[in-house]
């Protein structure tokens, strides 16, 4: 028998986990508009697609025998790519287009800043699922409201 108290077990795994953590973020970088970029963090990303004439007018994707919803922001006749996102509720998976073949980034978390006023930021289309907007060096980007984005293409 231990005589180790199980608080002390987990402060100690807690405790451990810090010491492992990085400190950085590995983030894809999304053209989702003529609007600023979006970032997610590539852990909610199932899969990158290519898309196709079919995709973009159906606004869905299939994948793995499943027909998933299309998310488009932008022009769509400009969408190539998409990424699949795991969606907030159980089951739920639906692709976000993008511009271009999506980039991943290694960050810094502490290089990130929150932008606490938007009124130097664009106002296109994009933003209408701002949750965050956030600046890494010289670029501005929009941390998306997925919870608002998934509600947009529930209703239809």
């Amino acid at each position: 028998m231990s005589n180790a108290s199980p608080n002390k077990d987990v402060q100690s795994n807690q405790s451990m986990s810090l010491l492992t953590t990085s400190g950085t973020l590995e983030l894809y970088i999304l053209a989702v508009g003529k609007g600023t970029s979006w970032v997610l963090p590539k852990s909610l990303v199932l899969d990158e697609l290519t898309l196709t004439p079919t995709s973009l007018i159906n606004q869905q994707v299939e994948w793995k025998g499943q027909k998933l919803p299309l998310v488009v922001v932008g022009t769509k006749a400009d969408m190539t790519h998409a990424l699949l996102i795991e969606g907030e509720q159980d089951n739920l998976r639906y692709a976000i287009a993008t511009l271009k073949s999506p980039n991943i980034s290694k960050i810094r978390i502490s290089s990130l800043k929150d932008i606490e006023s938007a009124s130097d930021v664009s106002s296109a289309k994009t933003d209408q699922f701002v949750f965050q907007y956030v600046k890494h060096d010289d670029q501005t980007w929009i941390v998306p409201d997925l919870e608002k984005l998934e509600k947009s293409f529930k209703k239809k």
